[in-house]
């Protein structure tokens, strides 16, 4: 066999293990723990499932091994009484639904490149006055931010395109300023200082 039929038939056995473990992947994830994390390894990166840490002042890992995280998955971080401040590493892109909800001490969240808010992610977090996620934010979906009412402005206003039904009624909004070119949903400021939006 000469050497590039050699080369070739290496390329095609790694193809073939790389596109097994993809496959494998999606169809069950590999569960990871650390001190901090229960995480799930998907083709993505890796989804953030339960925070079991006790810290005050979160950092969510870019990276576990040598996988980035990808994911904040839904309940992570769901009613817990500790954490204070969140931030949030670059890989990052989407927080799930109900994610930091209940979460009644938290009350700053950084990070850059999020694009994505799930429904009813920060819900509840009363003391909640600081989220600043950078100009990627697209999507903040129902109920992300109700009643967090220490929150007084937008976060990532000037990338938005959709904001979520009830996604800030009872918040401390004063004035949500020109919203031109944004999706808004039904009651999305309800309960706020102005009056409603629609």
């Amino acid at each position: 066999m000469n050497k590039r039929k050699k080369l070739l038939l290496c390329i095609a056995v790694i193809f073939g293990i790389a596109l097994g473990i993809y496959i494998k992947l999606c169809y069950s994830p590999i569960k990871i723990r650390t001190s901090e994390y229960n995480a799930r390894l998907y083709p993505d990166g890796v989804h953030l499932i339960a925070y079991i840490g006790k810290v005050e002042d979160v950092v969510i890992p870019n990276y576990i091994g040598i996988f980035p995280v990808t994911v904040i998955s839904q309940d992570c971080f769901y009613s817990n009484d500790f954490v204070k401040t969140v931030i949030i590493s670059d890989n990052v892109k989407s927080i799930g639904m109900h994610a930091f909800e209940q979460c009644h001490q938290l009350k700053s969240v950084k990070g850059k490149n999020v694009r994505k808010i799930e429904q009813d992610a920060f819900a509840c977090d009363w003391k909640l006055e600081t989220v600043e996620l950078g100009d990627k934010l697209q999507v903040i979906e129902d109920g992300a931010f109700w009643r967090c009412n220490a929150l007084t402005y937008i976060p990532s206003k000037e990338s938005l395109k959709e904001i979520g039904d009830y996604a800030f009624e009872a918040c401390e909004i004063e004035n949500h300023g020109d919203l031109t070119g944004i999706i808004v949903g039904d009651n999305a400021f309800n309960d706020c200082p102005f009056s409603k939006y629609h």
